[in-house]
């Protein structure tokens, strides 16, 4: 823990939930479900059943190994290059989405797995930085900033839509 955390520091750990609403908003809520669906499912009767197993197997590999990643992060003292690193992979993965559509169904949704898995990965190792932007006299406030960038990064991401 930092006494006196920078104003950069401060900003950029919160702009990073203006960004990561927008994908929560635009990739797994809004507008892939129903590429998903139509497009690489083809309107399939089964095509909610399989986006359903689809983002559960994401969300519970998440689950599963967001201790074991986030152990090993502490353990090496590496939290900022995992974060850095998993944000990467569900950065690439999001932009490979774009392109799903041409491949098989299998592969589209391997691809949303990872790249889903990686993004709430990401989200506990950014999570946990925020006791390297804060102190105790300064977290609610840093959090209260954080959580209002998010969802003004929601918000702006829905009405571009």
């Amino acid at each position: 823990m930092k006494d006196a955390p920078t104003r950069k520091e401060i900003y950029s750990w919160s702009l990073y939930d203006f960004a990561n609403s927008g994908y929560m908003v635009v990739v797994p809520i809004l507008l892939f479900p129903l590429y998903y669906k139509n497009l690489i499912l083809n309107n399939s009767p089964n095509a909610d059943l399989w986006w359903g197993i689809t983002i559960g197997i994401s969300v519970l590999l998440a689950g599963l190994l967001s201790p074991v990643i986030g152990a090993l992060a502490d353990a090496t003292k590496r939290r900022k290059a995992a974060f850095v690193l998993l944000s990467l992979l569900a950065i690439i993965g999001t932009a490979l989405l774009a392109v799903t559509g041409k491949l098989a169904p299998l592969f589209a949704t391997l691809i949303f797995i990872a790249t889903n898995t990686s993004f709430n990965i990401a989200l506990t190792l950014y999570d946990s930085l925020m006791f390297n932007v804060s102190n105790k006299s300064n977290s609610g406030h840093i959090s209260g900033l954080g959580w209002a960038l998010g969802n003004a990064g929601g918000i702006v991401c829905t009405l571009l839509i």
